[in-house]
């Protein structure tokens, strides 16, 4: 369902972000939709860019019906690769 970040406009990358951590938001208060002109009060985007930018996805909503909370989160969350686990170190930070 994830397509390739290639497909995607710079500006649609840059707006994901933005989209994942306001759709966590929802999700800790229980929302399970949420429509286009609700979610662009919240980010301040217009409505039509977010369908813009949701249509590169799929068929995540429907028209008057809005789209799945659930399912938004875990698309950008993939995208984002946010449970995605990787090893680091931390060198030369003197006292923690």
């Amino acid at each position: 369902m994830v397509v390739s970040k290639q497909a995607l406009s710079q500006a649609t990358i840059k707006r994901i972000p933005v989209y994942y951590r306001t759709v966590k938001d929802l999700q800790q208060t229980g929302e399970k939709r949420v429509r286009s002109d609700r979610l662009s009060k919240l980010v301040h985007i217009a409505p039509a860019t977010i369908r813009r930018d949701f249509s590169n996805f799929g068929d995540l909503g429907r028209s008057g019906y809005g789209y799945s909370v659930d399912l938004l989160a875990q698309v950008f969350g993939e995208l984002l690769e946010v449970h995605s686990k990787e090893q680091m170190a931390l060198v030369g930070c003197g006292n923690l």
